[in-house]
This record gives structure tokens, sequence and C-alpha cells, in this order.
């Protein structure tokens, strides 16, 4: 082993509390980075990587997997349990005449350290989740526009009919396509509905809207919609038609 290797191994973390140190310093170099403007260094990404797999393995001996059923069983500890469960230790060290025998303060005690020290790695993960999130948007945003740009230049390019313009603009404007409403019948959703009785209200459309509801008492009734609406545009054009057939 090399001077080199053996003072990386020497400084490498042991604990979690160290890791997370050397997590936020990497991460301190990443931001001011991205402050001046730049990408993330594929180094730094290595880096960080590299530091989350340490923690996974330091972290693993006391990892849990939990079903959604069992998680169901479980109370957890969010903001109303927090403060229950710090305002409970605390009164129980000041009154330890309640306490009752069948409960092991050392393990009460333990089990409150273990709580706080995980929810602080906890936080100081979501934290980083939120900033690695917040830059993806920002490059995402940046990476969107930049094929914005270039979509509408082949489009352009298709518009003069330039060789081979055509395939990628079929290609590129596919992701641009709205879907059509279906029209097997199927009942309009609860947004539609609201959209067409504020286009009622304000007068840019004419139609009706009819809701029945029977027997409410019963599993929620039994409800028959009724939405037929329609643009002016379609109304003029439907009663045009009609006179022109009379």
């Amino acid at each position: 082993m090399t001077t080199e290797e053996n003072n990386t191994a020497q400084n490498a973390p042991t604990t979690l509390p160290e890791l997370m140190e050397q997590l936020k310093a990497v991460l301190g170099e990443a931001s001011q980075a991205a402050q001046a403007g730049n990408a993330i260094n594929p180094l730094t990404l290595d880096e960080i990587v590299e530091l989350i797999h340490d923690a996974e393995f330091l972290f693993k001996p006391f990892a849990n997997t939990f079903t959604p059923k069992d998680r169901t069983r479980l109370v957890g500890g969010g903001i109303k349990n927090l403060g229950f469960i710090e305002t409970a230790h605390e009164s129980a060290l000041n009154n330890p005449q309640f306490i009752p025998p069948y409960l092991n303060m050392a393990e009460y005690n333990e089990s409150i350290l273990d709580f706080t020290r995980k929810r602080t790695l906890f936080t100081l993960l979501q934290q980083f989740a939120q900033q690695v999130s917040d830059s993806m948007l920002l490059a995402s945003d940046a990476s969107y526009h930049d094929a914005l740009e270039y979509y509408n230049s082949v489009k352009e390019a298709a518009r003069q009919r330039v060789p081979g313009a055509e395939a990628e603009y079929k290609l590129l404007s596919k992701y641009f396509k709205k879907s059509k409403p279906s029209k097997d019948g199927n009942a309009p959703t609860e947004a539609q509905i609201e959209r067409d009785v504020r286009s009622l209200l304000h007068g840019t459309k004419e139609g009706r809207i009819v809701v029945e509801n029977e027997n409410p008492d019963l599993s929620g009734g039994k409800r028959k919609l009724v939405d037929e609406t329609h643009s002016e545009r379609a109304a003029a054009k439907t009663i045009i038609e009609k006179e022109e057939k009379e």
C-alpha cells in the first residue's frame, strides 16, 4: 500500500457523524460551484456517491424494512407525538416517583437518545435531498429550454422542407400533442365538471349541468350526472345548421 493510500485509509470516516461532516464539506464546495454558474463536477458527484454508500454501509446494522401494513402498526414520531415523547421523558426524569416498576429507565433513556440521533440524521438527509432536487430542477429547466430551441429550429426547417427535417419534427412533435377527450360515453371528471360550471357562470359556454342524487343515506346514494356544455361558437354553428335545414 502506498503512503497516499495509507493516509486515505486512516482518514476514512468510521462513524456516521464523521461521514456526515465530510459530506457537508463536499456539498459546501459543490454549492459554491453551483452559485458560480457551473455544473456539478463529475469527480465531486463521484465523491458524494461514495460517501452515501459509506453511510449506507455504516447504517446497515440499524436498518429496518417494513411493509405498508407494518408501518400502520407503528406510531411514529410526528410533530404531535414528538412533543409528547420529549415532554413525557422530561417529566419522568423530574418525577421519578411516578415511574412504574416495570419501566426500565436505562432502556427508556437509550431509546430517546437513539431516536434523537436518527431524527437528526434523517433531517440532514431530507435537507440534502431537497438541495439535490432543487439543483436538478434548475438543470432540467435549462435543458428543457435548450431542447425547445432545437425543436423550434427543426420545426422551421421542416416548414421550409429541408431534407431530413420532417422525420425529426415528427419524432419531437409527439411530445406536444394533447390527448383528445374520450368519446366512449365515460362520465366527466370532477375537474371537468368544475371547469364547465365556471364557464356557465361566467357566460362563456351554453348548456346545462344537472346532478341528481337518490337515497343519499345508502352508501353515498345513486347519482345521475348530466353535463352538456358547448362553446358559443359551437352553439351558433348548431343554430345555423338547424335554420338551413328548415
